[in-house]
C-alpha cells in the first residue's frame, strides 16, 4: 500500500529497499509486492558483535 501511495502522490520513478540476507520472511515480503533483488552489499552492517550483508531490492514505477 505505501508504495502504491507513494508512485500514485509523487513523480518519483524508483523505491528501494534493504534487508539482511538471513531476514527470508522479509526477503519474500518484498518479492510479493513486486520488488526484485538487484544485489547484495557485503558486510553492511555491524549488529551483534558481527558483519551481516544485505540485499538490495528495487521497484521501477512501470514494474508495479
Amino acid at each position: 500500500m505505501l508504495v502504491e501511495y507513494l508512485f500514485a502522490t509523487s513523480t518519483g520513478h524508483r523505491v528501494w529497499a534493504w534487508t539482511g540476507s538471513d531476514n527470508l520472511a522479509e526477503q519474500k515480503a518484498f518479492e510479493r509486492c513486486g520488488f526484485t533483488r538487484e544485489g547484495m552489499v557485503g558486510q553492511a552492517v555491524f549488529w551483534g558483535g558481527e558483519w551481516h550483508d544485505n540485499f538490495i531490492y528495487g521497484l521501477l514505477r512501470h514494474e508495479r
